[in-house]
C-alpha cells in the first residue's frame, strides 16, 4: 500500500540520490500501486521506472 506520505518520501530520495550523481531507476511497482499513484495525481516522469532488477540492469549497461 503507498498513501502520499510513502510516495512524496520516493521522489524526495530519488531528488537526493540524483543530487549525489544517480541514475535512479525504479522497478516492481504494482499495477495497485500505479493506480494508487495515478489517483493521487502523483507523477514519476523524471524517475525511469522498469518491470524488473533485470531490466533496470539492462538499462544500466546502455
Amino acid at each position: 500500500m503507498v498513501d502520499s506520505t510513502v510516495a512524496q518520501a520516493l521522489i524526495q530520495t530519488a531528488q537526493a540520490l540524483r543530487l549525489l550523481g544517480c541514475r535512479v531507476t525504479l522497478s516492481g511497482i504494482s499495477s495497485e500501486v500505479a493506480l494508487t499513484l495515478t489517483r493521487q495525481d502523483i507523477a514519476l516522469s523524471d524517475i525511469a521506472t522498469v518491470r524488473s532488477p533485470q531490466e533496470a540492469l539492462r538499462l544500466q549497461q546502455m
